[in-house]
């Protein structure tokens, strides 16, 4: 609990600018982006994203396995609290595709936009790609 209330502060104080933005549109399909390893993925589905029920993030990712791949999820407008998700290996043998199912705040004032930091975990430092999307 400690280390997700610490790695929150920790991406609230860093900022949008040490973050790679990636304009992408995630209620179209799949996102391509370039990290350090490669091209990688990020698909949410199903779509449209809703705050009503839960949605599954997949990450492909290309090089060697990250120690970790996690999302932090925030309103982008609206402060709606941690919402933090690890995301899983789908077979140990194939470790470039990770999994996790996450839920959405459920917002009164209909479709809100939300910011998802995904963060890839290294020996030598994190990766952070940043996507935005909107939901009702």
């Amino acid at each position: 609990m400690a280390a997700a209330l610490g790695s929150a502060l920790w991406l609230q104080q860093r900022g949008e600018s040490d973050a790679t933005v990636v304009d992408c549109d995630l209620l179209v399909g799949p996102c391509e982006f370039t990290t350090n390893a490669g091209v990688a993925w990020l698909e949410l589905s199903p779509r449209p994203i809703s705050s009503a029920s839960p949605f599954q993030v997949n990450v492909s990712y290309p090089g060697d396995a990250p120690s970790s791949i996690w999302i932090d999820l925030q309103g982008k407008e609206m402060y709606m609290g941690i919402n933090q998700v690890t995301l899983e290996r789908t077979d140990e043998s194939q470790s470039k595709h990770w999994e996790a199912e996450a839920n959405l705040g459920i917002c009164t004032t209909g479709i809100m936009r939300w910011v998802l930091n995904l963060i890839l975990e290294q020996k030598d430092g994190q990766e952070v790609y940043q996507f935005e999307f909107d939901a009702r």
